[in-house]
């Protein structure tokens, strides 16, 4: 009987010590412009009750576990955009999904991507990224009369391109030899072509199917060391980017003024 009681109370005895299981639900919401067409990504999502902030990914989607039950206010920041919030009610088991808008727009509409756009759009990356990265769009890339992706690196600071055969190939960073740079295409590392170099030739690459080219100027945690120069994450266009569905349009054009005629090409 004393050796089942001390057994008795050496469980109680643990259970009291040993935490419980608390009853949190979760917030999983995603981020998208006014017209529902572009995921927002970078866009930073504040929990004010909680002081909890997330950021938003490629499809504009952002996660706050563990959060007991109420009643919460979103404030959602982005570069260029007014600060939008919203107030979600988190059950004690449940998932809440909120879907928050940014911008205005009204119907019947036609959304333009300007210059303003492309640099909010690159700005709110910067300033999500851990480290010193610049960041170049697929909206800013389609203003540039850049033929592959060597040469539309050669719009970011810090960034030298060079010369091989008539157009740029090698990406060199604040100086430093093009075979300490790396260079990935949608996470997948890139070899070189050559077997005694370790520069990687960008002129295959054409800025047509390119989502994004960000510079990682600083090394990270999750990074390979052997990035000494920088790192050149490149990420192609996918459909699972637009909401909706998104007409590209590419028109070239020229005058004449001996003729007085106007060109376009589509």
């Amino acid at each position: 009987m004393n050796i089942k009681f001390s057994l008795l109370t050496s469980a109680a005895a643990m259970a009291a010590v040993l935490p419980t299981a608390a009853l949190a639900g979760e917030i999983s919401g995603t981020v998208i412009d006014s017209s529902q067409t572009i995921a927002m990504r970078a866009a930073q999502i504040r929990l004010v009750e909680l002081d909890r902030v997330a950021t938003s990914e490629r499809d504009g989607s952002f996660i706050f576990a563990d959060v007991p039950a109420g009643t919460y206010t979103l404030e959602v920041s982005y570069i260029g955009a007014p600060t939008t919030t919203e107030t979600v009610v988190v059950t004690e088991t449940g998932i809440t999904r909120p879907l928050i808008t940014l911008g205005t727009a009204g119907k019947d509409q036609i959304l333009v991507i300007g210059q303003s756009a492309n640099l909010a759009s690159a700005l709110s990356r910067k300033r999500a990224a851990d480290g010193v990265t610049d960041v170049l769009t697929r909206d800013a890339i389609g203003q540039f009369p850049d033929q592959n992706v060597a040469e539309s690196l050669r719009r970011l600071p810090g960034v030298n391109i060079l010369n091989d055969q008539g157009e740029g190939r090698f990406v060199s960073v604040r100086g430093l030899d093009p075979e300490l740079v790396s260079t990935s295409l949608n996470g997948v590392r890139l070899p070189a072509p050559e077997s005694d170099v370790r520069s990687v030739a960008l002129d295959v690459i054409s800025s047509d199917i390119i989502e994004s080219i960000v510079v990682k100027k600083s090394l990270t945690p999750d990074m390979d060391a052997d990035t000494i120069g920088a790192s050149v994450e490149i990420e192609t266009t996918s459909a699972f980017d637009r909401r909706k569905d998104l007409l590209s349009v590419k028109l070239e054009g020229s005058y004449n003024q001996y003729s007085e005629k106007l060109t376009q090409i589509i």
